[in-house]
């Protein structure tokens, strides 16, 4: 209950994306800041402002943007292209526009992972560099990310599945998040996987962990 209460807001996100999502939408702007309303938390902390950035760059230039997140959701393209292109091109709007105090896009690898998960839910998993660092330190994992590597996604995407494949033989578990998983949108427990990474880390006690 505890880690219910601080990490809803990830199963939050989704619902609210899923409600609103429409790539076709007359007033993109309006769409895509409903559709990320609920991703404060993962989106914007401390000095990290990739929701802010991508509905400035929406506001400039809409039709880019919405360019943008058609490729990215595009499965048939090669999910290394999508994700390069998505920066690429965060990178040029901000050249194109620049203001006196927007010098950083923040369309790193963190901010497309959670425009992907709110989409494919079923498919992508939430990722933060510090998160993986961090659970791979205390659980001894064996192939841990470098800072700036892009195979770290890959890497991520590895453990996830390592992972899931023990909690979907865990039935006491899955009983448990059933009625959350129902009542938000996690249709094949990739939240409750990035849950468990985070928490491992995070929310456990030490002493238990040594």
């Amino acid at each position: 209950k505890k880690i219910e209460k601080n990490e809803l807001y990830k199963w939050k996100a989704v619902k609210t994306f899923q409600d609103n999502w429409n790539i076709e939408a007359d007033n993109f702007y309006a769409m895509l800041n409903a559709s990320l309303h609920d991703t404060s938390n993962l989106m914007s902390a401390g000095n990290y402002y990739p929701r802010r950035m991508i509905l400035w760059m929406a506001e400039k230039d809409s039709d880019t943007v919405r360019e943008m997140f058609r490729e990215l959701y595009d499965l048939s393209i090669e999910f290394k292209d999508r994700v390069h292109n998505f920066r690429e091109t965060a990178k040029l709007l901000v050249e194109m526009h620049k203001e006196k105090n927007v010098h950083h896009h923040y369309q790193d690898d963190r901010a497309i992972m959670v425009y992907l998960n709110l989409r494919y839910p079923e498919k992508y998993y939430l990722y933060k560099y510090t998160m993986f660092k961090d659970f791979v330190e205390r659980t001894d994992y064996d192939d841990s990310p470098k800072s700036g590597d892009c195979e770290n996604l890959f890497k991520f995407e590895s453990l996830c599945k390592y992972i899931h494949n023990y909690i979907m033989h865990d039935a006491e578990l899955l009983e448990m998040y059933e009625p959350r998983r129902v009542k938000y949108y996690d249709p094949e427990y990739h939240l409750l996987v990035q849950d468990i990474i985070y928490t491992a880390y995070y929310e456990a006690d030490p002493e238990l962990l040594e």
